[in-house]
C-alpha cells in the first residue's frame, strides 16, 4: 500500500487529481491554429444540417 497516500483527511479519501490551470496567453500560431480549428468545425455542422452525410449515416455500419 505505498502508493495509498491519504490527503491527511479522517476517512482515508485519496487526494482529488486537480484539473491543470487554463492557458490564458497564447502564441500567434496556436491562435491561428484554434480560429482554423472552429473555422471548419462551423463549416462541417452546416453540412451535417444540409444532409450531406445521411447516406454515410444510414448505413449500418457506419462509424460517424
Amino acid at each position: 500500500m505505498e502508493n495509498a497516500q491519504t490527503n491527511g483527511s479522517k476517512n482515508g479519501t485519496k487526494p482529488h487529481r486537480e484539473r491543470p490551470e487554463e492557458k490564458q496567453i497564447y502564441t500567434e500560431a496556436e491562435m491561428e491554429l484554434i480560429k482554423t480549428s472552429r473555422a471548419v468545425t462551423k463549416v462541417i455542422q452546416r453540412q451535417l444540417e444540409r444532409g450531406d452525410f445521411e447516406e454515410y449515416l444510414k448505413k449500418e455500419d457506419s462509424k460517424i
